[in-house]
C-alpha cells in the first residue's frame, strides 16, 4: 500500500521532514537576530551611589525617667515647706500694715482732738491727751496757765493742718513700743506767719494702750518756750 503524497508527488513523511527542519531553522534565526539600538545598549546600567537616598529611620519616642520615689517626695516637701514660708510672711506683713494703718489713724485722730481742744480754749480737756512722760513734771493748772498766755500773746488758733508726708512712725523692739510723730502747721490770730509744732504720741499700757502725746515741742507757741507774760 503506497504512503500518503505531499506536494509535489513527494511522500508524506519526506515532506513533512523538510518543514520541518525548515521551520526550526526559521526560529533559531529568529531568536539570534536583535534591533540594532538593542545591541548597542549595555546588558546592565550601573546605579550612581549619589542617586541613592539614604533612608532615615524613625526616631523611636523615649519613656521620660522615672524619677525614685524618694526624690519625688523630696521635691514636694520642698515646694510645700516654700508654700508655707511664703503665706505665713505675706500673714505676718500683711497683719503688720492693718495693725499699723490702725494704730496710725487712732494716733492721728488723739492728736487732731488735742488740738482742737486747745482752739476751743477746753484746756482742762486737752491735758487728758497728755502722757504721763508730761503730766508727772506738769501740773494741770500749769498747762492750762501756758495755753492761755500763748493764746493772749500769739492770738488764738485759727487753723492747723497736717504737713503732708510727714508723719514718721517708729517702733522700738526693746521696750516694745511704737510711736507717731505729726508735723502741724500753726495759725495764730496775732501772727503774720504761721509756724510748725511737732507732737508726737505713744500708747500708754495703763490706760488701755490709748495713744497719749509724749511730746508737742515743749510749748504750744511759736517760740517754744513758754511765755511768762506778753512784751
Amino acid at each position: 500500500m503506497q504512503g500518503r503524497q505531499g506536494p509535489g508527488d513527494e511522500p508524506w513523511d519526506k515532506y513533512a521532514s523538510q518543514r520541518l527542519e525548515a521551520l526550526s531553522q526559521t526560529s533559531r534565526q529568529r531568536a539570534i537576530q536583535r534591533p540594532a539600538q538593542m545591541a548597542q545598549r549595555p546588558a546592565h546600567r550601573p546605579i550612581s551611589e549619589n542617586a541613592r537616598t539614604p533612608r532615615v529611620g524613625r526616631l523611636r519616642k523615649q519613656d521620660a525617667p522615672q524619677r525614685p520615689f524618694r526624690q519625688r517626695v523630696l521635691f514636694w516637701g520642698c515646694g510645700l515647706l516654700i508654700f508655707a514660708v511664703l503665706v505665713s510672711v505675706g500673714t505676718y506683713i500683711g497683719f503688720n500694715l492693718l495693725n499699723a494703718a490702725g494704730n496710725s489713724s487712732g494716733a492721728a485722730k488723739n492728736v487732731a482732738d488735742f488740738l482742737e481742744s486747745v482752739q476751743e480754749a477746753k484746756y482742762d480737756q486737752a491735758y487728758t491727751y497728755l502722757s504721763p512722760a508730761i503730766t508727772l513734771h506738769l501740773a494741770q493748772d500749769d498747762f492750762i496757765n501756758r495755753a492761755k498766755n500763748d493764746d493772749l500773746c500769739f492770738g488764738t488758733i485759727k487753723d492747723y493742718t497736717i504737713v503732708q508726708n510727714s508723719t514718721v512712725y517708729q517702733s522700738n523692739t526693746q521696750s516694745n513700743t511704737q510711736s507717731y510723730t505729726y508735723t502741724y502747721t500753726i495759725t495764730r490770730a496775732k501772727q503774720k506767719q504761721p509756724y510748725q509744732l511737732h507732737i508726737t504720741l505713744q500708747q500708754d499700757p495703763n490706760a488701755a494702750n490709748t495713744w497719749k502725746i509724749t511730746d508737742y515741742s515743749n510749748d504750744l507757741g511759736p517760740t517754744g518756750q513758754p511765755v511768762a507774760a506778753c512784751k
